[in-house]
């Protein structure tokens, strides 16, 4: 099976968990940060900064947690933002949806 699409936190929050993958297409070693957008009073847990070689790739798992009064429907569109933090601007979104319980 697939697993789980959600977890539940101690403090009762809503996790979703994806793995990330970034590939790194330019001939320099970068560094990456993440943002999550597109849903308010989500928190995002990730690492604040990842660093590629030079045409490697990586992928990092990340969470995104919602306390259960903001889960308003059982799937929720959010985006997650990818930025560079070296060398020119580059930039790329990864669009997803938050998975919750089925309670209405």
């Amino acid at each position: 099976g697939r697993g789980q699409l959600f977890t539940e936190a101690l403090n009762g929050d809503i996790v979703n968990t994806m793995q990330v993958s970034i590939l790194n297409k330019s001939a320099y070693t970068r560094r990456f940060e993440f943002r999550l957008e597109g849903r308010p009073g989500a928190e995002l847990s990730a690492p604040e900064v990842v660093t590629i070689a030079a045409g490697e790739r990586i992928v990092t798992p990340i969470d995104v947690s919602l306390a259960p009064n903001k889960v308003v429907q059982a799937r929720l569109p959010f985006v997650i933002r990818v930025d560079s933090l070296d060398g020119d601007p580059v930039s790329g979104t990864i669009s997803s949806t938050f998975i919750g319980p089925e309670q209405w």
